[in-house]
């Protein structure tokens, strides 16, 4: 597995890799563009990094396409940048031209899971496992994040126990995140998203014109990239994967290991500079 990346040396790595292409850069947002919080309604990105991200985006050479586990409505008000592609919820949800939604699953199946996702928030609710404990139920639609940051470190392997019997017992399976359990569709990952996004925004040809990175820091992440990686029509070979952690211990697909949101902001400097050499910085 790679160790933590010397960012300088990614970035000339990745420049070289785009010489003669143009870039489609995917972007998580908790941990990826914006520092985690405990709680998650106070994550947002930086100042600088809302520049940056807002430059790139205007340039004719990049798609810019952030893909959160938030609700793409969500991810789109805090990013605040028109016109581009949206992702959400792990990849269900996608926002093509900035407005709009289409989903990863037929209109049976997307109510069913919506169902599910509901009667698992009301039981939640009913056994006390929202603020009482010092968790927080994130109601996506069709999909729910339950945090568990400010549970007291003594009651956590407890009450973590009690969210995910509830999750499995309404027949959905837990995800690990950062501090929470994700509740999702169980076979929809990012990749499933990228995928069309490319071949909708750019043909079936895509890799021939273009490049994409792909940057993220959890599990979910990881298993968007691996559907990519298993899928023997996709060109993953001109994908890049740049995974943000700190655990070197973790195991991951990534080319490059990043430490956080500033890795981050430096690697999209140079993406700026290097298509938009004469424009200055502040």
């Amino acid at each position: 597995m790679p160790a933590m990346t010397n960012v300088q040396s990614a970035i000339n790595s990745i420049k070289k890799t785009l010489m003669d292409k143009q870039l489609v850069l995917f972007l998580d947002y908790d941990g990826t563009l914006a520092e985690i919080q405990s709680e998650p309604d106070n994550t947002y990105m930086t100042k600088d990094m809302k520049r940056v991200l807002t430059d790139i985006s205007e340039l004719e050479e990049v798609i810019v396409v952030p893909i959160s586990g938030r609700k793409t409505e969500d991810v789109r008000d805090r990013i605040g940048i028109k016109d581009i592609v949206y992702s959400g919820n792990h990849g269900l949800e996608m926002s093509l031209n900035g407005t709009g939604m289409s989903y990863n699953l037929e209109d049976e199946e997307l109510l069913q899971l919506r169902t599910c996702i509901k009667n698992i928030i009301k039981e939640l609710k009913e056994k006390k496992l929202g603020k009482e404990v010092g968790g927080n139920i994130e109601d996506k639609d069709t999909a729910m994040t339950w945090h568990f940051f400010n549970v007291a470190p003594n009651e956590v392997k407890e009450t973590v126990g009690k969210a995910c019997e509830i999750v499995r017992k309404n027949g959905l399976p837990v995800f690990d995140g950062e501090g929470c359990i994700e509740v999702r569709h169980p076979k929809i990952t990012k990749g499933d998203a990228m995928k069309k996004i490319l071949s909708e925004k750019l043909g079936e040809s895509w890799f021939e014109t273009h490049w994409a990175i792909f940057i993220g820091d959890s599990s979910t992440d990881e298993e968007g990239f691996a559907t990519l990686v298993k899928d023997n029509d996709f060109r993953s070979d001109c994908v890049t994967f740049i995974k943000i952690q700190t655990d070197n211990s973790k195991p991951t697909r990534a080319k490059h290991v990043f430490s956080g949101p500033d890795d981050v902001y430096s690697l999209l400097c140079a993406l700026n500079s290097h298509y938009a050499p004469d424009q200055i910085v502040n």
